[in-house]
């Protein structure tokens, strides 16, 4: 639904000089209510489950029918007739039939009472007038409904106690003017309605009955004043508060306080359909904050409203269920979102909408847009080819969204290779948003990247780079601020990814593509494939708790900025697409000067940040490294080799400290990579229970993936020490080590042939390779200098108890599992919670073997096992967070390591540790996540986690992993050393001894020790009866950092 028509839907709904600063006190009742909210399943299986139990009702629809079309009663007094209308109004607006809904209130008004001198002539007025504004409003005509607004507080003014009325009046008006852009006639619309809220108060008798409803609609009135003007935490605060009043009617109501009153604000009907606006702005309002598992629990509460009190075919059930498609979505649950966004629009079906109503058409682009983004595109094209249909019936809503264009239809034609007509519809975008809003609006530079995208797609490379060269700064810039703020979405990112990418390989494919091209296209790289990681650690590093009350104080006075910019710019373009009688070019100036503003103030507050602060500058804002910065970090002997793997086309740079040595496109797509390194996987993390089931590593997928993607490069190679490697996407999951360099015999299958793996020319047997999460991150950590105190001290946690069963000494789950045949493969237990629908920290299995683990590294560096290792309840996330740290140079997590929607409601990486409910803390869930791992202080030469196969999901599970290790460096560690599926557990603890006395005899740096360590094993390493020449067995660690 777009910004527009959710401000009128929200504002409408319910009856609605305040503080523009984030109070503490208000944050810190925030923090305590979101801690109350329960974790939502990890699927949404329970909503689809429950809208089947919900029929819907066709009696409740064909009543509504039958009022929209019902005939003027005869003989009937201008009371009944004003009343007639109302109801056959709200009827045809309920329809999507919005012209008869604004003409039917029109004559409700007219046939109404023309004075409220008494009470029921007063409230008959009223409700006359209140459904001439919300018809106006819901029709997208914010003029009609000011005038209205206007005439609601101008007759009522002078009806006995009218301070409801007052407050009504005003949130009614305030609504029109944000809807219009007028922040100023909406602020004082504001202190109207903080004057009718004084005066309710001073009711005694009055207040005592109708007190609770006035604060509800008080506190909601504020709470949409925030949304509007782009203050999301703000509004959260006060919808959370009309909550505790609507909880406090439904109570009285359920006791039987209003049994005797004709009101109809106090029947149960009336208080749940404010309660259903309540929750699904507390929805939007956490939502907009990137606070997505919230906000996907208050739209399922509003989900479970809705259908109890109408059924499943309903408007409000389908507006539901919308937000909870975008909740969701946000989450990566892009499968979900589709059968959300299919659900909402069968609901909106059901409901007896037309085709051609806004109701229709908006919840048929949602679950186009919700395909596209999932990349069903076909079917995604249907939708949107059944979208027009339906606007050709309905000109003006027709003209309104062409104005306004559509990203999501553009990268549905790009991936289907209809880039002809993407170019046109492009074209066409391009010249609507330019005239409406001029060149600088971030829409029109959207815009123009698609129009280049298509330029790009088609082979007019130069025609690309210039639409480019102008639209992706402004769009890159636009991206990483609102990532700050949380205002970031997966839609967003998709877009920019898509773009950025054509640019790319507009820059190679060029007729002037040169090394300068070539160095542009590196630094677009890193900022597009490093977009994720930069969601997830700018929004940990807003969740955490930022010691320095300035710095705090700053952050949220930026972030607060940005979101008004962005909630400023989108109604801009709303407000340009309207019919031109609904155009106030006064209002639309000062919008437009309102946003510069802002981004002066915002830009101002980013200055002082960096300058005052600039580690934390750094970490949410990382600046893109030129190809001559990293020239200068890499020392000779290195060099950095850094992919882009794309839906089209792929790259790769390798830089020395001399500088570029090469740059090239690669004939393979990121979906190629990804199959590839999946089949590689089956063998290295084979879920298999016997040595002799493990299948054979394909040595031939393995040599043609280095083919495809070093060999291009390979001269560039020769020579060197060390690769500094930043992969992307699903090749994070494989440490490009098992690549080959040349065809080799392939060893068949059985643990007696192992021994066919040694000799094989893994890339490992050439150069010694260290992961890097990023390019920026090189910059990072080789700006600080290398630590020479506490070499050799030690501090380790593993073997946490998940459950009180683990630590009663109820059954362990059996590292080995179960023998088959063969010999029993010791592989350590993973998390099995993929396939079920509600996982909690409990079902994780216990790792017993990683207190041996632990016991032997420790005895390289001669620490104390009673004080430097925490075993089990000991394992606890206070004793990390209490535990002195900054004078460990190693510090080792032996545990499971969780990536978003492990368990439920995790939707940032996280360390699992022992639970509360056996370590007894009041606090926490027994999750290390990334926003506590930011605030430890370490000065580690190595973070080690070693039992943590958090690459064996897909390629965002790594890239949350890469935010997990940008986490950990800038706590203060200087390099990562994490297990890339389940290790065995006799040949871990081997390989982790090994390489870490070989850094403490020989003094040679990380990625030379993890390479002899490993051809250690591989070459000549045993078991009883069969070799470790598998990689399984001596390829699963990975150096990340430095």
């Amino acid at each position: 639904m777009s910004r527009l028509r959710l401000s009128m839907c929200v504002l409408m709904m319910a009856c609605a000089g305040a503080s523009f600063a984030q109070d503490p006190s208000e944050l810190a009742q925030i923090a305590a209510e979101e801690a109350k909210i329960p974790k939502p399943p990890r699927s949404v299986a329970d909503v689809l489950n429950l809208l089947e139990r919900y029929q819907t009702k066709p009696e409740v629809i064909q009543k509504i029918i039958a009022t929209a079309d019902s005939k003027t009663p005869a003989n009937a007094t201008e009371s009944e007739l004003s009343l007639f209308y109302q109801k056959r109004s709200t009827a045809a607006e309920a329809l999507g039939r919005l012209a008869q809904a604004k003409e039917d209130a029109q004559k409700a008004i007219e046939y109404g009472p023309k004075n409220s001198g008494s009470e029921n002539s007063r409230d008959l007025m009223a409700d006359a007038y209140s459904t001439a504004i919300t018809s106006a409003y819901t029709a997208g005509d914010p003029i009609a409904g000011i005038e209205y607004s206007k005439q609601y507080l101008h007759v009522l003014k002078d009806a006995p106690y009218n301070g409801g009325f007052v407050l009504s009046g005003n949130r009614f008006l305030m609504g029109g003017y944000l809807m219009l852009g007028d922040t100023n006639d909406a602020s004082i619309a504001l202190a109207g309605l903080e004057r009718g809220y004084a005066e309710t108060r001073s009711y005694r008798k009055g207040y005592a009955e109708f007190g609770d409803n006035w604060t509800q609609n008080y506190r909601m009135g504020k709470g949409f004043y925030f949304l509007g003007v782009g203050k999301a935490v703000e509004a959260e605060f006060e919808f959370l508060r009309a909550k505790e009043a609507n909880d406090t009617l439904r109570d009285r109501e359920s006791r039987g306080d209003f049994k005797f009153s004709n009101r109809r604000t106090f029947n149960a009907s009336s208080i749940a359909s404010i309660r259903d606006t309540i929750l699904r702005s507390l929805g939007r309002s956490t939502l907009e904050q990137g606070k997505s598992a919230q906000a996907e629990y208050w739209y399922r509460e509003a989900l479970k409203v809705d259908l109890e009190e109408q059924g499943r075919g309903s408007p409000k059930v389908s507006f539901a269920l919308s937000g909870l498609s975008r909740a969701v979505a946000e989450q990566g649950r892009l499968d979900e979102s589709v059968q959300l966004s299919k659900a909402s629009l069968q609901s909106m079906k059901e409901s007896g909408a037309a085709e051609s109503s806004l109701n229709m058409i908006e919840a048929r682009r949602a679950y186009a847009d919700a395909l596209s983004t999932n990349g069903s595109y076909k079917l995604a094209l249907e939708q949107y080819a059944l979208v027009r249909h339906g606007l050709m019936q309905n000109p003006e809503l027709q003209n309104r969204l062409r104005k306004k264009g559509n990203f999501e239809e553009q990268v549905a034609l790009l991936e289907t290779g209809q880039n002809g007509e993407a170019e046109n519809q492009a074209r066409s975008m391009v010249d609507d948003l330019v005239k409406l809003l001029g060149e600088n609006h971030p829409r029109v530079a959207m815009a123009q990247a698609f129009y280049g995208a298509a330029l790009d797609r088609s082979g007019k490379y130069s025609e690309a780079l210039q639409r480019f060269s102008k639209s992706i700064p402004v769009l890159i810039g636009q991206a990483q601020q609102s990532s700050e703020a949380g205002a970031q979405g997966i839609r967003q990112q998709k877009r920019l990814s898509i773009v950025v990418e054509c640019y790319i390989d507009a820059l190679f494919k060029s007729s002037s593509a040169n090394k300068d091209n070539q160095g542009l296209a590196f630094q677009l790289s890193d900022i597009a494939k490093g977009s994720n990681v930069q969601k997830a650690m700018t929004q940990s590093t807003a969740r955490s708790s930022i010691k320095d009350p300035a710095l705090a104080e700053l952050a949220r006075k930026e972030q607060d900025a940005q979101r008004q910019i962005q909630s400023l710019s989108e109604l801009q373009a709303s407000l340009a697409a309207a019919p031109s009688n609904q155009q106030l070019p006064g209002i639309q100036t000062k919008l437009r000067s309102d946003v510069e503003k802002l981004k002066d103030q915002r830009d101002g507050l980013r200055k002082e940040i960096s300058r005052k602060f600039p580690e934390y500058a750094d970490l949410v804002d990382p600046k893109p490294v030129t190809v001559e910065r990293v020239a200068k970090l890499v020392q000779p002997g290195e060099v950095l080799v850094n992919w882009y793997l794309g839906d089209w086309g792929s790259y790769v740079w390798v830089i020395s400290s001399k500088g570029l040595l090469a740059a090239s496109a690669l004939q393979v797509t990121r979906s190629q990579v990804a199959s590839d390194v999946a089949r590689l996987r089956k063998s290295l993390d084979p879920n298999v229970s016997s040595v002799d089931e493990i299948p054979p590593y394909d040595l031939a997928i393995a040599n043609s993936l280095y083919g495809k993607l070093l060999a291009p490069v390979k001269s560039s190679l020769d020579g060197q020490k060390v690769v500094l490697a930043v992969p992307h996407g699903e090749l994070g999951q494989l440490p490009i080590a098992v690549l080959t360099t040349k065809p080799f015999p392939q060893p068949g299958k059985g643990s007696q042939n192992f021994t066919g793996y040694r000799n094989a020319p893994w890339l490992v047997r050439d150069v010694a390779i260290l992961q890097l999460p990023s390019v920026t991150a090189l910059t990072a950590l080789r700006s600080v200098p290398k630590s020479t105190e506490n070499t050799g001290t030690f501090i380790g946690f593993g073997d946490p108890y998940f459950s009180p069963d683990q630590a009663a000494g109820g059954k362990v789950a059996d590292a080995g599992g179960i023998t088959s045949r063969g010999k029993p493969l010791k592989l350590r237990s993973v998390p099995n919670t993929r396939g079920v629908s509600s996982a909690e920290l409990g079902l994780l299995p216990r790792l017993p073997d990683t207190e041996y683990e632990l016991k032997d590294v420790a005895a390289v560096f001669k620490a104390d096992p009673n004080k430097d290792i925490y075993l089990h309840e000991r394992a606890s996330v206070s004793n990390v967070l209490n535990a002195d740290m900054s004078n460990k140079s190693i510090v080792m997590f032996s545990t499971h390591g969780l990536v978003p929607g492990d368990l439920d409601g995790l939707t940032q990486p996280a360390l699992a540790m022992s639970s509360p409910l056996v370590t007894g803390e009041k606090q926490g869930d027994g999750l290390l996540k990334m926003d506590q791992v930011l605030n430890l202080k370490l000065n580690a030469d190595w973070v080690v986690l070693s039992a943590c196969n958090t690459a064996a999901g897909s390629g965002k599970d790594a890239e949350a992993v890469s935010g997990l290790g940008r986490a950990f460096f800038y706590a203060g560690a200087r390099a990562m050393l994490v297990s890339n599926w389940p290790v065995d557990t006799v040949s871990s603890r081997m390989l982790m001894v090994d390489i870490f006395k070989r850094q403490q005899e020989k003094k040679i740096g990380k990625p030379e020790a993890l390479r002899q360590a490993e051809l250690e094993l591989a070459d000549k390493g045993n078991a009883s009866g069969y070799a470790y020449a598998h990689p399984l067995f001596w390829a699963p660690f990975v150096v990340i950092g430095d």
